[in-house]
Parts: structure tokens; C-alpha cells; sequence
């Protein structure tokens, strides 16, 4: 029952941090799992990288070169860095942004429930029914292909006497079903573009 717990709850964890907009300013890449078992924690961070740089334009470049040459120029370096600023936020509304995410859960005895958003339980909780299987559904703006949607996410399954299953993309079912097989443990990854900005 504690590990039925622990999945819900780190699953709440995982759509909270799809979500949260420091979770965005923090993580350039990061790959996050979800474990269930009595002895670890419950939510793990593998591989974040903590050094992130910021490219340099070539606009930003010519800017530092003007400071060089002339102390007046100052305030229209500047400006040109506001207007920069500007620019990339504008640039970023064309960039894959989530819109949504919803879970569905397949639990066991009941199979699967209705999907549930930001801040919802995915599966039971109290009842000692196992989570089987999981969907996890981005909706994303600004993809140009369905490629880009598909692979928005991807989520693994470690599976009860079968171990990591083959990891599926953004929709798709990450476990089992008709099996009655424990997921005991979640792998949830955002794409590269995605990663950067989440």
C-alpha cells in the first residue's frame, strides 16, 4: 500500500514540476524518476546539469565591440540588449511550450480511470490496489510536426517480474494491462527542446 502511495504522490510531484515555472529557470536537462519502492525515496534527479550558459548572439558580440570603442555608445548598448531581450522573448513564443499535461491511470480491479491534470491524484489511494499501467499526455504549442508532440515526452515503466519496459512517448501506455503486473517504478523525461526550457 505505502508503494501504491508513494507512485500517486510522486506522480502529483512530476505534473507539479511540468508545471512550475522555477523548475524552468533551474533544469537544462534533467532526468527524472519516479520510484516506488519502500527503501529509496520516492523522486529522484539524475543527471541535471548545473552549469548552464547562456549562448551569445552575434548581435550581443558587435554590441561589447561598440562598448569598446566609444563610452557614449553605452546607452545604446543598452538599448540594444533591451531590445534583445525583447527579441528572444518573442523568439521563445515560437519555441514548444506545455500547455496542459493529464494522467491516466490503469488500476488494478478497476482498469482505466479517467485522466486527471495539475494538482489531481492519478490511480487510488487507501484501497491497496496496485497502479498497472500510465499515460502521460503534454499538450504542446508551437510544435511544427506531430513528430515534435510524440516525442514531447516519454516515460519507462520498471514493471512487477519484468523490469524496464521500452520507453513511450507522449501518450502512449508505459506498463501493463490484462497482466495484473505492478508498475513499481516511473523514468519521466522531456524532450531535448522541452528540457531546456523546463
Amino acid at each position: 500500500m505505502k508503494r501504491l502511495l508513494d507512485v500517486s504522490v510522486s506522480i502529483l510531484v512530476v505534473i507539479a514540476l511540468f508545471m512550475s515555472q522555477s523548475w524552468a529557470v533551474t533544469a537544462a536537462y534533467a532526468d527524472y524518476s519516479i520510484d516506488g519502492s519502500d527503501d529509496s525515496n520516492s523522486f529522484h534527479l539524475e543527471g541535471s546539469t548545473s552549469n548552464q550558459v547562456e549562448p551569445i548572439s552575434e548581435g550581443q558580440e558587435s554590441d561589447a565591440g561598440s562598448v569598446d570603442s566609444e563610452p557614449q555608445d553605452a546607452q545604446q548598448v543598452l538599448s540594444g540588449e533591451t531590445n534583445e531581450a525583447a527579441a528572444a522573448d518573442s523568439a521563445s513564443n515560437d519555441q514548444l511550450t506545455v500547455k496542459n499535461v493529464s494522467v491516466s491511470a490503469h488500476v488494478q480491479n478497476i482498469g482505466w480511470m479517467d485522466p486527471v491534470g495539475l494538482g489531481k491524484v492519478a490511480g487510488t489511494t487507501g484501497r491497496g490496489l496496485n497502479l498497472e499501467a500510465l499515460k502521460i499526455s503534454l499538450e504542446v504549442d508551437g510544435a511544427t510536426s506531430q513528430e515534435q508532440i510524440a516525442n514531447a515526452v516519454s516515460v519507462e515503466a520498471h514493471v512487477s517480474n519484468v523490469g524496464w519496459q521500452a520507453a513511450v512517448g507522449n501518450g502512449g501506455t508505459a506498463g501493463t494491462t490484462g497482466q495484473s503486473r505492478a508498475v513499481e517504478a516511473l523514468r519521466v523525461r522531456l524532450s531535448g527542446e522541452l528540457s531546456a526550457r523546463y
